[in-house]
């Protein structure tokens, strides 16, 4: 179940890879994931734990596709978090993200 889990949620974070891909140019993507992943580390919870936070950071993180993704990857270590709401919010950002990705695509495409 966390194998399985952990696979779907790779998946917006590849189309969230998509999708700067299709904004950035070569030279300025190293700069942009990198600080994109690093504030969507911090603000998901995967460096400090939430509690340690103000409750703000509580919020926050729960818009984040990070912090459903640690949920997933708690479990596997004993966490008794239900995953149900993790994969649904995960599939609500994989729908997001592919939507964007199709747009952007179809919008590239038609100058071209």
């Amino acid at each position: 179940q966390v194998t399985v889990g952990a696979w779907l949620a790779v998946i917006p974070m590849c189309l969230l890879g998509l999708l700067l891909g299709q904004y950035g140019t070569a030279d300025s993507m190293q700069a942009i994931t990198g600080v994109l992943m690093m504030v969507m580390a911090m603000f998901g919870g995967l460096w400090v734990p939430l509690t340690a936070l103000p409750s703000i950071f509580g919020t926050i993180a729960k818009i984040l596709p990070t912090y459903w993704m640690n949920q997933i990857g708690s479990t596997a270590i004993g966490s008794s978090e239900n995953l149900t709401t993790a994969v649904l919010v995960l599939a609500g950002w994989t729908v997001v993200f592919g939507a964007l990705v199709v747009r952007r695509y179809q919008r590239d495409s038609a100058r071209v």
